[in-house]
Parts: structure tokens; sequence; C-alpha cells
């Protein structure tokens, strides 16, 4: 995949740019041919990728910097004369990249499964258009996060800008927030879009004052919208993805959808109140119009998220010096799929880190368990409680459980929440049965039954190590209306 930066085919001041088609054109020839090459240097992990890959020659010319270029035509995004650019656009570079991809087959030849493709007029699956193009597939829409960043773009993408004027941190602020001290001005920076500046700095920052202005911008949802000093000219050229309502975030991937090959990326951004009736229709709108898949974020939905629209207080990290060592405490315990060797590092405030590796190295079972301990490990760091994993963990079933009894290892996460327990409870770590149950969310248990134990109750039977009557297993569980364990190894129930 590879993307042409659209804000470099406009030339002209803002507000007053033009597209510059011919030498668009250029470059989708050149880039066609570019990406055609890569399918023959390129490795490959398995022969049957190869024979695929190289059987269908398919590739995915797409664009980015699309937000960037609206402002320079003066074009704001969540307008009817941006959806029609957009298609205009978008049609452009479709059929020139079907042209440079035809050319190329003339002198390498069409991709090697045309013969069964929708282009071949006496093929089966033929849908009216004959072509003989080089790839069977030639635009995509992708993200383009990382290189929209490394080619100095605010909007990645389709997509409009996530914030006009926003604080930024270097490592040194960083470290003093994590330290509970305020950082030194010269270490805390606002990062403004280069094109909004230009247009602020013109305008003599509308009266307010640059520091000032970008204050207001940030505070005000990081969007300029609203802002009464501002002009609402510029205030409609400048719209963030909170700005552009779903109605609109859905038309344009639309529109983008209908003049390209592959999917089109692109995130359709909910406030933080939506509710499941707008997430319903978002879906329900963009299947209406042609999309191929649809991306909906409700923003705040995750606990920790990369970008923020309202700044969030930071939680207090412990920081841990480790020049002078660490403790560490080893645990070797018996599962199904053989030894799982687990250190535990911890200091006075409790664990914060857990490696856990199982023979042999390179398999998916071992690269499975080296991950979950990072994921502990990242838990922890960020100030988890160790209490709130056991519960997680204990409770998981495997496919070869090992042991019998109370000594029984039901599953890998299980042995992990056995070798943490046992950490917690050497060190005093170890909450009371009843902190126990209130680490546990009583939203998601049922409400006690009329006949039978209650949820907490059922937890505190299997917790306790109660075991099969007939095959002594304590892979069981308890169901309301039943007083006896049903057991999921040999089958028992004292109710069958």
């Amino acid at each position: 995949m590879g993307s042409l930066n659209l804000s470099l085919f406009v030339r002209g001041d803002t507000n007053d740019g033009e597209v510059l088609w011919d030498e668009l054109r250029r470059a989708i020839f050149v880039a066609i041919r570019f990406l055609d090459d890569v399918i023959d240097v390129n490795n490959y992990p398995l022969p049957e990728i190869e024979i695929m890959a190289k059987g269908n020659r398919r590739i995915g010319l797409g664009i980015m910097g699309w937000a960037e270029a609206l402002v320079k035509l003066g074009l704001p995004y969540d307008s009817d004369k941006a959806l029609a650019l957009a298609g205009k656009l978008m049609k452009y570079i479709n059929e020139a990249a079907l042209e440079a991809s035809e050319e190329l087959a003339r002198e390498r030849g069409v991709f090697p499964n045309w013969e069964a493709s929708i282009y071949n007029p006496q093929g089966k699956f033929f849908r009216g258009a004959a072509s003989y193009p080089r790839n069977c597939a030639r635009t995509t829409i992708a993200p383009t996060g990382t290189i929209g960043l490394a080619a100095g773009l605010q909007g990645t993408g389709i997509e409009p800008f996530y914030a006009i004027a926003y604080t930024r941190y270097t490592a040194l602020a960083l470290e003093a927030l994590r330290n509970n001290t305020p950082p030194e001005a010269k270490d805390v920076y606002f990062e403004v879009n280069p094109l909004f500046r230009r247009l602020a700095e013109k305008f003599n920052y509308f009266g307010l004052g640059e520091t000032a202005l970008w204050k207001r911008i940030e505070k005000n949802r990081k969007s300029v919208r609203g802002i009464p000093e501002i002009p609402a000219s510029v205030q409609a050229l400048f719209a963030t993805a909170h700005d552009v309502s779903v109605e609109y975030h859905v038309r344009m991937q639309a529109v983008f959808q209908e003049f390209t090959d592959n999917g089109v990326s692109k995130t359709i951004n909910l406030p933080h109140g939506a509710t499941q009736d707008d997430v319903r229709r978002a879906f329900r709108h963009a299947h209406s119009l042609g999309c191929k898949g649809i991306t909906v974020y409700r923003d705040g939905s995750r606990q920790q998220q990369v970008l923020n629209v309202v700044s969030k207080e930071r939680k207090s990290v412990p920081v841990r010096d480790f020049s002078s060592g660490v403790s560490s405490e080893y645990y070797e315990i018996k599962t199904g799929h053989g030894p799982l060797h687990i250190h535990i590092d911890y200091d006075d405030q409790g664990p914060y880190r857990v490696f856990a590796s199982l023979a042999p190295l390179g398999t998916e079972i071992s690269g499975l368990t080296a991950i979950a301990g990072i994921l502990l490990s990242k838990y922890l760091e960020e100030g988890g409680n160790p209490n709130r994993l056991l519960k997680h963990l204990q409770d998981i079933k495997g496919d070869r459980p090992f042991g019998f009894g109370e000594s029984r290892i039901n599953s890998i996460p299980h042995a992990l929440a056995v070798a943490l327990r046992n950490h917690l409870e050497k060190h005093g770590g170890l909450e009371n049965a009843k902190d126990d149950k209130e680490l546990v969310d009583s939203a998601s248990l049922p409400e006690p039954a009329a006949a039978g134990p209650s949820a907490f109750e059922l937890w505190d039977l299997t917790k306790a190590g109660n075991q099969c009557p007939d095959c002594q297993s304590s892979n069981i569980s308890y169901s309301p209306g039943c007083g006896g364990p049903v057991c999921h190894d040999c089958g028992h129930s004292e109710c069958s």
C-alpha cells in the first residue's frame, strides 16, 4: 500500500487553491508502477501467501492529507461541496490507477488469475466491464497514521483534523508529571495546526494574543468552533473530528468508497454521551450508502486513549529505582502444557512485573503465555490492584487440566493466579474474603435465585476447592435450584 499526499497537489493560498490534476495523474502512474514492483521484490513468510499475492497482484494506492487539501481549497469538511469534490477526486484517481495498471499489463502481462476474474468477458464472474489490468485491484484508503505524521500532516487519511491546538509535553515534562511535580515551562509547548497558525498570524491572532488563543482553543475541546473572536468562515474551515456530525462522517466515507476498489478506513467519532441507538443508526446509515465496513468510536469509552478531547487528571504511578537491583520471586508450576516458569518482581508497594515462560519457545502457546505476563506487568506498572486479577485468572478453564483436588491447575492463567496468590499471601498483600467479594463487579452477576446458593456463595464454594463426589475434579459449578455440584469433567449432577 501507498498513499498520495493530496495537500501537495493543491496550489495557491488558503481559500484560493486549485487542484493540480495533471501532476496528480503523473504521480498516480509512478505510484502504480512502484507498488507493482514491490510485489516482486517482497519477501513472503509462506509460499501460499506468495502464490496468492503474485496470482492477484493486488495493490492499494490511497490518499492522505484530505483535511489539509480542503482547507487550501477553502471548503469546510462537513459541506456538500467537499463531498462533491471527494467523489470527483477519487473517481479521477481510481480511473487513472486502472489506466496505469493496464499500461503495465501491456508491458508485463495481466495478473495470472485474470481468467477467473470479473474482468474476463468469457468468465463466469464477469460483471460487464472488460479490462486487462496488471493488478486485480488498485486503490485502497488506509489510516496512514504513521506515514501521515512523517509527512507532517494533521489530518490522516480522509479524516478531519482531530485537534487544532493542544498542549504537548517533552520526555522531561512527562517524567516530572509522573513524579507529581510541575514541569518546567521550556518542556511544555503548544502543538498548533500549521495552516491555522499561518491564518492566525495573518489576522493578528484574532485580537486574543498568541498564547491566549492556543489556550482558548484547547479549553474549547481543542476546536475553534464556538469561539466568537474567530470569524465564522474560519471556524467552518477548520472542523475537528468531534465538530463533524455522524451523518457527514458516514457520507464522506461512502463517497470515497464508491470509487475505491478495496476498503476505506474511516473513524466515525461519537461524543461521550452517544447511545446504543446512535451507534446503530451510524452502522445502518453506512450500510445503506454502500460502505464495506465502518469504525465507530465513542470518546472516552476506554479508560485510556491516545487522543483526548477533554484533558483528564493524570493518575499518580509509582516511580521505581532499579539501580541497586530488584527483588524477585520464582515459581515453577506444573500445567497440562508442561512446567510454567514465573518470575514476580516486587517492592514494598507490591508486585509490579510478571515474567511467564513455557517451553518450547516459538510455539503459539508459549507466545500467548509470554504476552499474558507482559499484559499483567503493564496493569501492575500502572498501579493496578493485583487482587483484582485473581478472580479473573483463576476462573479460566483450559483444555489440559493438571492434577487433582486442591492441587489441580485448570489452565495457564489459573497457574499464574496460583503464583500471584501465593506471593501476595507471603508478603501480606492478599485481601481477605470480604474484600475479595467486593472486588467482584456485582453488576455482572445474576440476582440470587429463590432456591440454591447466591452468586457470591457459589463463588465461595468453588473457591474453597469443592470437588466432584464421583471423580474428585474441582472443575464444578452450582446451578440455581440444585443443591449439589455439576461436574464439567465426568458429567455428575445430583439433579439429573
